[in-house]
């Protein structure tokens, strides 16, 4: 009796072991974050091509997020499209990350999306981009909170006019990422670009409550020097053109959710660079303050366009 009451602790101890290091397994290394809580901590940052293409891919080093944090920003929004069966992308993926959290930025993955963007009825395009998003909740399962999963960046095109299969979209990488990430903070944009204009229309899944925020912007490519555009800017800026930012600002701030700017640029640089340095200054001044007396945090777009990526200098 004695030795099979010696069998039957050793067995108790054996499967309480097991129990204990699976959950330790299961666990992250942190508590929650509120969306609150993560709306202070994003601070600043920079949308980031570290991992999105090919050049800025393989001119990746560890001093890129380093240098992000040595001039007082806090995070970076990572944009990929790549496929995460690529074991050799996802190792590369998971470096940027890990080398975003060990000098204490907060890592933002945002997905582009471009094939469901381009073909939205499409239901391969909308299952692919579904698993796309449950094997990296599977692979991130365990990391930081600090880690912030953005669903999608800026829904455009097809998909960011149709705002019911947006929606839908929405709902379903919810409930696969739910599966395997119950508290981690889930961003989500509104049709039309990420304008602030149609927040009425975004539908957040009951399950990404109450750890979700919402990411909108506008001038992801600067100002306009067209007179006839939305976006257009002049000088220090009328009182027209700075009501157009407020304007949208403050929907924003009103929202029923915590938000974040998630792409500005301070020129047009892709379209002919039209404004001066000290138009760029005035203007981002302008936009800074802005956000700064609402409590928003933005990322710049992008860390490529104001930093040598060959040696890290501005």
């Amino acid at each position: 009796k004695l030795i099979l009451l010696r069998v039957m602790t050793l067995k108790l101890d054996l499967v309480t072991v097991l129990v204990f290091s699976a959950t330790a397994m299961a666990a992250y290394p942190d508590a929650p974050i509120s969306p609150a809580q993560m709306q202070k901590l994003l601070g600043k940052g920079f949308d980031v091509r570290w991992a999105e293409f090919p050049g800025d891919i393989s001119n990746y080093t560890a001093k890129h997020p380093q240098t992000v944090q040595l001039n007082n920003f806090n995070n970076v929004r990572i944009r990929v499209d790549n496929d995460l069966t690529d074991a050799t992308f996802a190792a590369h993926l998971d470096t940027v990350i890990y080398d975003c959290l060990n000098v204490g930025l907060i890592p933002i993955l945002a997905k582009k999306g471009t094939v469901l963007k381009n073909n939205p009825t499409s239901s391969k395009a909308l299952s692919d981009f579904v698993a796309w998003w449950d094997i990296a909740a599977q692979r991130y399962a365990n990391v930081t909170h600090k880690l912030l999963f953005d669903i999608m960046v800026e829904p455009a095109k097809e998909l960011g006019s149709d705002l019911d299969v947006l929606n839908k979209v929405y709902l379903k990488t919810t409930a696969a990422i739910r599966k395997t990430n119950p508290t981690r903070i889930l961003s989500f944009a509104p049709g039309h670009i990420a304008s602030p204009d149609y927040l009425h229309k975004l539908v957040i899944p009951a399950a990404a409550s109450p750890y979700a925020m919402v990411e909108w912007h506008t001038w992801a490519s600067g100002p306009n020097a067209d007179p006839n555009s939305k976006k257009y800017w002049s000088g220090n800026g009328t009182a027209a053109q700075r009501k157009y930012f407020t304007d949208l600002a403050d929907k924003a701030h009103n929202y029923k959710l915590p938000t974040w700017f998630g792409a500005w640029m301070t020129n047009d640089f892709n379209h002919g660079s039209h404004f001066t340095v000290p138009q760029q200054y005035a203007f981002a001044e302008f936009i800074c303050g802005q956000l700064k007396n609402r409590g928003i945090p933005w990322s710049l777009n992008t860390y490529s366009l104001l930093f040598n990526i060959a040696d890290d200098t501005p």
